[in-house]
């Protein structure tokens, strides 16, 4: 490895309120991704027409975890989470909406 002596490590290294805006990002995407994949699971089911197959527990569950998401949407635009989760929140969030008008 070539040492470059112009180069300091700080220079190199991310600054610490990024990689604070990335921490806080990957506790707020894992706190919530498993509801948010119970909704695309209960969705893409609606989508396909098997609606039968759905339990009541994911039935009753639409509407809360539906409303868990777009709050998740919101403050994801509120604090500028990184741009993947912004992306999935706000499909998930359009497609239930496509599914149930």
């Amino acid at each position: 490895m070539i040492a470059l002596p112009f180069l300091r490590k700080a220079d190199i290294e991310a600054p610490p309120d990024v990689e604070a805006a990335s921490l806080r990002s990957d506790r707020f995407r894992l706190a919530r991704e498993g509801d948010w994949r119970r909704l695309d699971r209960i969705v893409e089911s609606l989508e396909k027409g098997r609606l039968r197959r759905l339990s009541d527990d994911d039935l009753l569950a639409l509407p809360v975890l539906y409303r868990q998401a777009a709050s998740s949407l919101a403050v994801a635009r509120e604090t500028s989470l990184d741009a993947a989760t912004l992306r999935y929140l706000e499909s998930l969030v359009r497609r239930e909406l496509a599914g149930w008008a």
